[in-house]
């Protein structure tokens, strides 16, 4: 299984960043290879609007099935769950870390509930 982590820099110790869309890079870690690669993430960085969701799509193209990041936009979440990737949270200050707290079952899976208001919003329709 392949695993993105969002990063400031290009290798494990780096920071993971804060914004998946916008993330300079991702370290991509390969469960059965063991093996890490940086993938860089100037054309989405760059864009005006719909980072998040190029983002996503370019994640999908390299066989990515779960991504850590410290958030996760509702357009970019979107995205995600209708490429089957599982987001997840991370307030880690390394890839390495938060490689680890996955793996350990720490890291908490992003869902559209979690999104401000989504939820009321919902069931007001409801009500």
């Amino acid at each position: 299984m392949k695993i993105a982590i969002a990063s400031q820099g290009m290798d494990i110790f780096s920071r993971v960043n804060s914004r998946l869309g916008r993330s300079a890079y991702f370290i991509i870690f390969d469960s059965d290879s063991e093996e890490f690669n940086a993938l860089e993430n100037d054309e989405n960085n760059e864009m005006d609007h719909g980072a998040g969701i190029g983002t996503v799509k370019m994640l999908a193209t390299h066989g990515v099935k779960v991504v850590i990041a410290g958030n996760i936009g509702p357009k970019a979440l979107t995205t995600l769950s209708a490429a089957n990737i599982k987001g997840y949270l991370s307030s880690e200050e390394s890839v390495v870390q938060a490689l680890k707290q996955f793996k350990a079952g720490k890291l908490k899976e992003k869902s559209a509930e979690d999104q401000d208001g989504v939820g009321a919003r919902a069931n007001e329709n409801v009500l």
